[in-house]
């Protein structure tokens, strides 16, 4: 495909390059003479990125039986057009040149409050993105609608002066082009209806482009090749503005890819309104971390490698003058949202809305959101995460640090009534509810559940504040809490850990409490983990500080090297030899993988990660199996990682013959070898003695 940008391809060749797309339609309004007459060279993409050939319609032609692929070969596709009044029309501008000028300056023009109807019949099932296109009306507007087969659809309305000038030969969204994906069966028909009610209208071409996955895909890249036309239709023609992508990705409908660059991407990015966010629209699926090189989703590098952010620091270096709301998913459904750090939101705004949700606003909508940080975001009015208004939002891989609430209840993230989340593999980092409840995690009224997550150093920082790490109150409240551990979060008030108020229900499963304290720095049972009549709590094989035999849940390094709590250094995994907790969970209490996290297409499993990702159910031989299941999965959210076994040169498990066989096989060589067990680069009678002295013994 790029090098058809780069010069002119035979149409033989493009066939081959391009055998699935054949109804794939290039198709421009031409004149007899004039400006624009002509159609464009094969080579030319338009605003889709999309050369082949250039089918022609003029007055002379009012349908054509067998429109032409970009191959140049028939298609298959019909075309018929129904119009009232109408002219083909030159429409000369000093300032387009070349292929843009014999696609845009010739057009079919209908007088105001008529249309045109070009109907494109005998499609193969699937979806097509419409691209449809018109000079850019002077302080004029006009309504394009696209229907398929079955039902009216939504419409686009293309408006030059209310959106600013274009430069020369460049396209502009709902300037002088419209997008829409529609969707047929076998046989079925799209409609691009022209109509010009209150303006004259005007059609310079379309192109119908064949989405061959079901989903259309749209390129952002803060920095996009200079040579490239800025479309955000390839890596090579990224834009560099998120904003308009989305922009373009909303307009379109349901089932648009956006693919994201590694970098830097702020809210209306050419204006810097305090009040624009990144909207992310139904059915749009948002990736970041790529290298702007990648042609399929799996050739990103591990998740944070290359980091794609999406930043409210619009203005100066303070952050009162910052984006009030960095991420807003709002009635839309089947939205994802994956890889990408959002941060620097500043939500201190008067109005609803702009002083709650800093890093993300979510009411209305069913959202996934995977492999991201909301780090450093900051609202003046509930939390700087706000899942509210029938919201049903699923967090996974997620890290939420350092963001703070100076005025309501929820450090980090508030999960308000008639709303559900559903947090996998999260952490809860050092975030802070200055004046109220919950400094990790606000849950009002609503179903929450959390698994193999962590919170730590989380406060709630008020006199009268309860749940240094979790606050959930209300009738309809219920959190499910299962191989999590909740370790040295603060309250100032009451209730350093996890507490429920106000007939809510707390549920806890293979987890642990440990460390948290409130003022009076007691860390007793109720410390980490109360629920306050009516509320209900319920514990099952889950460890609390002060309650039962456990003396030490033998965390490797929870403060971490920096002597902080709730920061990226800290250690919650379990040291064998020292933990009381390893194999001591029950099996049956971890929850099936229905989100189906290891990708293996079975979700009647038990949830196969811990935090770390590593694999779940691993016996620790040193360590008794005090829980239920063969073997025991470990409380908390990290499964103990067993110690190196000196002498297990195959890694079966056991030091027997077949080591021996291996051992032999490289005595007496010389070099970074594995059964050089003394590490002096010789596999020689010193190691052997060692490999006796544990030969026979079981691994730990």
């Amino acid at each position: 495909m790029n090098l058809l940008r780069i010069a002119p391809t035979p149409l033989a060749l493009l066939a081959l390059a391009m055998p699935a797309l054949a109804q794939s339609i290039n198709l421009d309004v031409n004149v007899a003479a004039g400006e624009g007459a002509g159609t464009p060279p094969s080579t030319y993409q338009g605003a889709a990125g999309q050369p082949g050939y250039w089918n022609a319609v003029s007055a002379a032609t009012p349908s054509l039986s067998n429109l032409l692929g970009l191959d140049g070969q028939p298609s298959g596709v019909t075309l018929s057009r129904t119009t009232t009044m109408s002219s083909y029309v030159s429409v000369p501008d000093p300032d387009t040149t070349g292929s843009f000028a014999l696609l845009m300056d010739d057009v079919q023009a209908v007088p105001t409050g008529q249309i045109i109807t070009y109907n494109f019949g005998n499609l193969d099932a699937g979806t097509y993105a419409v691209f449809t296109y018109a000079p850019q009306p002077a302080g004029q507007s006009q309504i394009v609608t696209v229907q398929n087969s079955s039902s009216y659809q939504d419409s686009q309305s293309m408006s030059g002066e209310a959106l600013g000038p274009l430069g020369v030969n460049e396209y502009g969204f709902l300037k002088n082009y419209t997008v829409m994906l529609r969707t047929v069966t076998q046989g079925g028909l799209i409609s691009v209806v022209i109509n010009g009610s209150d303006d004259p209208a005007y059609l310079a071409g379309i192109q119908l482009h064949k989405v061959d996955t079901g989903r259309f895909r749209l390129f952002a890249n803060d920095n996009p090749p200079v040579s490239g036309l800025k479309t955000g239709r390839s890596w090579a023609d990224a834009d560099p503005d998120l904003d308009r992508v989305l922009t373009i990705a909303w307009y379109a409908g349901p089932g648009v890819d956006v693919w994201v660059a590694g970098g830097a991407y702020k809210p209306n990015m050419n204006f810097n309104s305090r009040s624009a966010d990144f909207y992310v629209g139904d059915g749009v699926h948002l990736y970041g971390g790529f290298n702007a090189t990648e042609t399929s989703l799996n050739q990103r590098f591990a998740p944070g490698t290359v980091v794609s952010t999406l930043s409210g620091e619009i203005g100066a270096a303070t952050a009162t003058d910052n984006s009030y709301n960095v991420l807003n998913i709002n009635n839309a459904d089947d939205v994802i949202v994956d890889n990408f750090t959002i941060t620097r939101g500043y939500a201190n705004g008067t109005i609803n809305g702009e002083d709650t949700g800093a890093a993300l606003q979510a009411s209305g909508s069913g959202a996934v959101i995977r492999h991201c940080v909301f780090r450093d975001n900051t609202s003046t009015n509930d939390a700087p995460l706000y899942v509210r208004s029938f919201a049903d939002v699923r967090f996974e891989f997620c890290t939420f640090i350092d963001n703070f609430n100076f005025n309501s209840r929820g450090g980090g993230v508030s999960v308000r009534a008639n709303s559900s989340a559903n947090f996998v593999n999260c952490r809860f980092l050092g975030n802070n509810s200055f004046v109220a409840d919950g400094g990790g995690l606000f849950v009002d009224d609503c179903p929450v559940t959390l698994t193999n997550c962590l919170f730590s150093g989380n406060v709630a920082n008020a006199e009268t504040s309860r749940g240094g790490a979790l606050f959930a109150t209300g009738s309809s409240a219920s959190v499910d809490m299962r191989n999590c551990t909740v370790g040295f979060n603060l309250s100032l008030g009451n209730y350093g850990g996890v507490v429920a108020v106000g007939g809510a229900d707390l549920d806890s499963a293979n987890s642990i409490f440990w460390g948290n304290m409130d003022a009076s720095g007691s860390g007793s049972v109720s410390d980490n983990f109360a629920a306050v009549t009516p509320a209900t709590g319920n514990l099952q094989f889950s460890v609390i500080q002060g309650s039962g035999t456990v003396t030490n849940p033998g965390f490797t390094h929870a403060v971490g090297p920096d002597t902080v709590f709730g920061t990226l250094d800290d250690d919650y995994t379990l040291r064998v030899g020292v933990s009381q907790i390893i194999d001591a969970g029950k099996n049956l209490l971890l929850p099936l993988d229905t989100i189906d996290l290891d990708n293996d297409g079975v979700t009647f499993e038990f949830t196969p990660y811990d935090l770390a990702g590593r694999a779940r159910l691993k016996d620790i031989n040193s360590a008794p199996n005090t829980g239920e299941g063969t073997p025991p999965v470990d409380i908390g959210a990290y499964e103990a990682v067993p110690p190196p076994c000196i002498g297990d040169f195959n890694a079966d498990g056991q030091r027997d013959t077949a080591d021996l066989v291996i051992f032999l096989g490289q005595f007496g060589d010389n070099g970074n070898l594995l059964c050089d067990l003394n590490d002096d680069n010789t596999v020689n009678t010193a190691d052997l003695t060692i490999f006796l002295g544990v030969f026979g013994d079981p691994c730990p």
